[in-house]
This record gives C-alpha cells, sequence and structure tokens, in this order.
C-alpha cells in the first residue's frame, strides 16, 4: 500500500483522501449514541414518533377523531380498528393519534414558558445584582429544597375533605377514596349537589 501512495508522488498525482459526508457523520455518532445510552435512543425513538404522528394525523388515522362510526360500539381490538372503540363509536387509534398534537403542543409549551421564564430571572437577576439578585437566589434556593413528593402531598392534603388516621397510619398518602367527588367538582366549578 505505501508504495503504491509513493509512486503516485513521484509521478505527481493528487491523492484524494476521502472525508465522510457530513450524513455518514451523523449517523455514525447517532449510531454511537444508541450504542452507549440506549434508554435515551428508546426516549428519542418515542419522541420522534410522537412528533410524526403530530404532524401527520390526517394521514395515519383511519377515521377523524371526532367520527363515530355505525354499528361499531365497543368493538374489540382487530383488523377494522386497531385499538377497538369506545362507547359512543369512536376509533380509539384514531382519536389517540390526534391526541398526540395535543401533547406535544402542551409539552413544547410547558418547556418554552418554563425556559423564557427561568431566563428572564436569571437574567434579570445577573444585571441588577444586589440585594435583588440576593432575593432571588434565595427563593430559587427555597423552591429547590423541597423535595417533589412532599409538594405534591401538601397539594393533596390541601384538596382533601375528610381524613381518614387510618390511611396515614398505614401509609397510603394518595387513596383515591380519600379525595370526595363534591371536592371534585367545586374544584372544577361545578355546584355542590345537597346529598
Amino acid at each position: 500500500m505505501a508504495d503504491h501512495v509513493e509512486l503516485a508522488r513521484a509521478s505527481g498525482w493528487q491523492i484524494e483522501r476521502r472525508h465522510p459526508g457530513a450524513l455518514q457523520r451523523v449517523l455514525s455518532a447517532l449510531w454511537r449514541f444508541c450504542r452507549r445510552k440506549p434508554l435515551g435512543a428508546i426516549g428519542g425513538l418515542i419522541i420522534v414518533a410522537l412528533l410524526v404522528m403530530a404532524a401527520f394525523a390526517e394521514w395515519i388515522a383511519p377515521y377523524a377523531y371526532d367520527q363515530s362510526i355505525r354499528n361499531a360500539r365497543l368493538r374489540p381490538p382487530g383488523s377494522g380498528f386497531l385499538l377497538g372503540t369506545d362507547n359512543i363509536s369512536r376509533d380509539i387509534f384514531s382519536r389517540i393519534v390526534y391526541g398526540a398534537r395535543v401533547s406535544v403542543t402542551v409539552g413544547f409549551a410547558t418547556v418554552f414558558l418554563a425556559t423564557l421564564l427561568a431566563t428572564t430571572i436569571g437574567i434579570t437577576s445577573g444585571y441588577f445584582g444586589g440585594r435583588y439578585d440576593l432575593v432571588i437566589q434565595r427563593i430559587v434556593d427555597a423552591w429547590q429544597s423541597f423535595p417533589f413528593l412532599v409538594l405534591k402531598q401538601s397539594r393533596f392534603w390541601m384538596l382533601t375533605v375528610e381524613v381518614n388516621p387510618d390511611h396515614v397510619l398505614q401509609g397510603h398518602f394518595f387513596p383515591p377514596a380519600v379525595i370526595s367527588m363534591p371536592v371534585g367538582n367545586e374544584i372544577m366549578g361545578y355546584p355542590i349537589q345537597p346529598g
């Protein structure tokens, strides 16, 4: 091999080295990532699937999300309906595909707004400095010091009307039966009907 290179140089030929193209570099990096972090690759695949479903819902879903299909009430999964139908004869698979749009929109909007808010707070804290910066730092430190589970439990206890001490002693912090229907109705703005 070296003799050929020396012969080519001696005769004045230009030797072109083949550099991998951009696509080949991206695919190689992607393959390395999939081998090193398979769970991250699976998560990325799920996100890509959701994005594709959201973008091409009209072509993927066999029915419209609100279309009632005649004589198809509560059909089991099968060839006609991939995931079956619901109690008002709508295709469940089509509703999931169209629902991906809402999920993707809410997910990206939430991340965008959270990033925008955090960036604004960080920039103003760094720009103004002094006491404002110190107060913002303490608020952020206090916010991050609360464990997530404690915040969820405190929200749960604020929304319950009746608390059974036996549930607390047995370690059932989130029993579904504790949150009563009237509380849920009042939270949603519906009037509590006397029982």
